[in-house]
């Protein structure tokens, strides 16, 4: 590749540049990141509730990611959630039609103008809705946002937490042939640039910006540990391969609506 090619470095970004290239920056990191020292933080970690997973897999990510570099394994609840989510049929590339980007605009515009035919329309007809771009009625593109509000599953209440979405979000969820199931996924934060948002028009600027894009519920205190893990150089991606037996359909009830 021809240096014209290379990406040109900010001079925000040099000093952790310089740092993860010199001899204390390159043992810190060592010392953070090496077997041992992430065995005894899991330990740690592993005394969190289940409910705080989004948490757990974040400061992993923070500190060298996960021994192996796969989770192959999830907590009972974050699995049910999963499940949920799957008789559900939370698809979204499998939905020929989706919300407007400017959806929620035109329902507060059509309500406080005093609308209400217009209103009626957008929230239970569907004026508000537009062809899906990525409409694919064979993905297996999951998406697991729904739980973060309570759903009821063979006469139990469940979700309402952070725990799934948070920390998976969205994943590929692929039937195989014994009829189990095979969920993969990459754990990563997005750069700032790939969000479609108005963070755009502020571009996002490490140790100042009040939020990362893609850590908006963890607001200032997500993107400060974000920012610093970076900058020492220990942050690190990780992959998701877990295998759901197959296992007789559960009774589901889970209410559906425009604004999940």
């Amino acid at each position: 590749m021809s240096s014209n090619n290379k990406k040109k470095l900010s001079i925000g970004e040099l000093p952790g540049k310089l740092w993860r290239n010199s001899t204390q920056g390159k043992l810190l990191k060592g010392a953070i990141t090496n077997k041992y020292t992430m065995r005894a933080r899991d330990s740690l970690l592993s005394k969190l509730p289940e409910d705080k997973e989004h948490l757990k897999r974040f400061a992993q990510y923070l500190t060298g990611g996960v021994e192996g570099n796969v989770v192959t394994d999830l907590p009972k609840t974050v699995r049910q959630d999963v499940k949920a989510s799957h008789l559900r049929g939370d698809y979204p590339e499998r939905e020929a039609t989706i919300l407007a980007p400017d959806y929620e605009k035109k329902v507060n515009a059509a309500k406080k103008s005093g609308n209400e035919e217009l209103w009626n329309a957008l929230v239970h007809g569907n004026a508000g809705e537009i062809k899906n771009p990525n409409y694919n009625p064979n993905s297996n593109l999951l998406s697991t946002y729904s739980t973060r509000s309570l759903y009821n599953i063979d006469g139990k209440l469940e979700g309402g937490t952070m725990r799934t979405a948070g920390s998976i979000g969205h994943a590929q969820f692929k039937q195989n042939k014994d009829g189990s199931h095979t969920l993969t996924d990459k754990y990563d934060v997005d750069p700032p640039e790939s969000f479609d948002t108005p963070d755009l028009k502020n571009p996002y600027i490490p140790f100042i910006s009040k939020r990362h894009p893609d850590l908006r519920e963890g607001g200032w205190a997500a993107a400060r540990a974000y920012d610093v893990s970076r900058f020492l150089g220990i942050n690190k991606d990780f992959n998701y391969k877990v295998n759901f037996p197959a296992e007789n359909k559960k009774s589901l009830q889970i209410p559906k609506n425009k604004n999940d």
